[in-house]
């Protein structure tokens, strides 16, 4: 049984800001009564990611954040969605790429519900 990516998009919506896998794993559970450790996030995030990338969409997921390095995991920037940039060496540049993903995503207009494109 794996969570269901619909609702974690309208969660990750709701949010506004950057929070934890802990916090994910919460906000999940009050929503479907089902928990999922912090530590099983990952597949699913990226999952999520090459949904929106397929609809031009910001990669969501970065909202998401380690609770030791309050920045997204390293299975962040390697999960292959289009829309998440390849990691910079670089610390300072990877909290700038960061920050300019959660810009992208507070100014993004979210559709209420998550738009999967069907394959041809």
């Amino acid at each position: 049984m794996s969570a269901d990516v619909n609702i974690i998009y309208k969660i990750l919506c709701l949010w506004g800001k950057p929070k934890t896998y802990a916090d994910l794993s919460s906000d999940y559970k009050q929503h479907t009564n089902e928990w999922y450790s912090p530590h099983s996030w990952e597949k699913v995030l990226n999952e999520l990611n090459v949904i929106l990338s397929q609809n031009g969409a910001p990669p969501l997921s970065a909202l998401v954040v380690s609770l030791g390095t309050n920045e997204p995991k390293l299975s962040f920037w390697s999960g292959g969605a289009s829309n998440v940039p390849a990691l910079p060496n670089n610390p300072l540049q990877r909290t700038l790429l960061w920050q300019s993903l959660i810009n992208d995503i507070c100014h993004y207009s979210w559709p209420s519900e998550l738009a999967v494109k069907k394959e041809q």
